[in-house]
């Protein structure tokens, strides 16, 4: 795509980012697609905002608008403002990123390019992969998914009143999956291209032991209060799509246990992940949603 393909692909799209306690190397990260973009929402979730780097952050995005509402609204709550000031200024396709994902150059040539030439009155979403390792530099391969993470999607706007906006009941965590899901009922395509792949800052490696040390394993581990959400929202959707799609929710059902067991087995701070995680269920079980441990 040269640099005239790229301002005319940019009167088109639309992006909203959501940022919570951002550091200047995640304004950076803003950079590598936000000139792919005629217009970036950045809604800042940081109930204390650095309103300094907010400044830099227009220097390098200066059509960006920022939404600093001093509180941690949820991801969900994020997403909707983008899509509703999207929608109000006519745009139909919205770029939806988190804080620690970004494009390298090449690959968001070749997927900004790109879907454009797919049926996209019949996609609600479409996704770059994110396993770098199946990036081989060709045109980007779409092939659908029952769901996708919400770093680096194209929603369609016009589908938006059929399908919903993202709900803000879950706050974080499954947001997506029950978008993806919903608009999966409605007989629209979510598709993802394989073999063009974003970047993501890695999380930092958790090394827990059990057994008194005996059994030991790395991995990426979330807060409790973030299983919290994991934990809560992951029985939403097998209860609320069950029968959709038994083969993915059977797959979602042994993630989440597979969480719950490293942190459990593995985590020295095994009651207070214990503690969080009971109380997901109790609270899922009585209905209740939203921002209920104050994350």
């Amino acid at each position: 795509m040269d640099e005239e393909q790229v301002v005319r692909q940019k009167e088109h799209l639309c992006g909203v980012v959501t940022l919570y306690y951002p550091t200047y190397l995640h304004v950076k990260n803003l950079e590598t697609y936000a000139h792919f973009l005629q217009k970036l929402v950045v809604v800042d979730n940081s109930p204390h905002p650095d309103y300094g780097l907010h400044q830099k952050l227009l220097e390098y995005v200066p059509h960006a608008a920022i939404i600093a509402p001093c509180e941690n609204l949820g991801v969900a709550a994020a997403l909707n403002r983008g899509v509703e000031k999207a929608i109000d200024e006519g745009f139909s396709w919205l770029l939806t990123m988190d804080q620690d994902s970004f494009f390298p150059e090449a690959v968001a040539r070749r997927f900004f390019g790109a879907f454009r030439h797919l049926d996209t009155a019949t996609v609600a979403v479409v996704a770059p992969g994110h396993n770098t390792t199946l990036d081989d530099g060709a045109a980007c391969r779409f092939e659908p998914k029952f769901e996708v993470m919400t770093a680096g999607n194209l929603v369609n706007l016009n589908l938006i009143p059929e399908i919903g906006l993202f709900d803000e009941r879950l706050f974080i965590d499954a947001v997506d999956h029950d978008f993806c899901i919903r608009a999966g009922i409605k007989g629209y395509a979510v598709l993802e291209a394989v073999n063009c792949c974003m970047g993501h800052q890695p999380g930092e490696l958790y090394n827990g032991s059990f057994l008194w040390g005996r059994k030991k394993k790395t991995f990426s581990i979330h807060s409790p209060k973030r299983m919290y959400f994991i934990v809560r929202n992951s029985l939403y959707l097998l209860r609320t799509y069950k029968g959709c799609n038994d083969k993915e929710l059977r797959g979602l059902r042994r993630h989440m246990h597979a969480r719950i067991s490293r942190c459990i087995r593995y985590s020295p701070r095994r009651l207070e992940y214990a503690r969080f995680i009971l109380m997901a269920y109790v609270d899922f079980f009585f209905g209740r949603y939203g921002n209920r441990v104050g994350i």
